[in-house]
């Protein structure tokens, strides 16, 4: 069923080639379930793992934003599903494959879902879907379109996709545009389903390893880092607070609805 319904989108950009390995190395320890095809969703750099189908890179100019690069991929897909992965959200321990598999048969009978995030996501969670630990999420919750490892239809995901937009711009300004689209989303009341055992805080921020997150997968993985890059302590996520901000959230993602789709 994976690899006729899925594949998984992985998020990258050539300047984090160095993540590879180790990510493709814990994926394929963690989820040896997963057969489908994985899109490089890179600029021009190649990469194989063997015992995984991933795709040649796009081949597009290094200027190529986000949000286009991540349209380009969605348009190789054959699959009506697709899984974003990001490049230094490595797994730390198995994949529930057979609850994952439960939120894919969800989804494919409820054609009004849009989405499934494994993450416990701000907002409140309005009712039970009848998914096991799994709830709707308010129509105006914030980061309902997000970069954390989160099952997609691929052609509402498309939809969403603006012309020259950061993967930060995609989560604030695509959350607002889809307040103004029909479609349901789902998330778990908490984290303790852990479907996808991954570090939420992410392995790089801002270009710079987060120190315990490194230290954790070079000390009970093995995983070696070859490239130096400046080490910072863990930065806790804080979410925007005061109401002019969200204001400004508002209009930004308001007026990004008439901006040109994704190439």
């Amino acid at each position: 069923m994976l690899n006729n319904e899925l594949t998984v989108i992985f998020c990258t950009c050539d300047a984090y080639e160095d993540l590879w390995q180790n990510f493709f190395m814990l994926l394929k320890k963690y989820w040896p379930e997963f057969d489908g095809e994985i899109i490089l969703n890179t600029e021009t750099k190649a990469f194989e793992y063997e015992g995984l189908k991933i795709s040649e890179p796009l081949n597009c100019p290094k200027e190529t934003s986000w949000s286009d690069r991540l349209s380009l991929s969605l348009k190789k897909v054959k699959t009506p599903y697709v899984l974003i992965m990001l490049d230094d959200f490595y797994l730390k321990a198995p994949v529930k494959n057979s609850s994952f598999i439960a939120t894919l048969k969800y989804m494919d009978s409820n054609p009004t879902v849009a989405s499934v995030t494994y993450l416990c996501e701000p907002g409140a969670k309005t009712s039970k879907t009848g998914l096991d630990g799994f709830y709707y999420r308010s129509q105006f919750s914030l980061y309902k379109m997000t970069a954390h490892i989160t099952l997609y239809r691929k052609d509402y995901l498309l939809s969403v996709l603006r012309k020259n937009e950061s993967a930060w711009e995609f989560e604030v300004s695509g959350t607002v545009r889809s307040w103004f689209k029909r479609g349901k989303f789902l998330c778990p009341k908490d984290n303790s389903l852990y479907i996808f055992p991954y570090d939420f805080g992410s392995l790089v921020l801002r270009g710079n390893f987060v120190r315990t997150v490194k230290e954790y997968f070079e000390k009970n993985e093995g995983c070696i880092f070859i490239k130096e890059r400046p080490l910072m302590e863990k930065v806790e996520f804080k979410a925007p607070g005061n109401f002019l901000k969200k204001f400004k959230y508002f209009i930004k993602g308001f007026l990004s609805i008439f901006k040109d789709k994704a190439l």
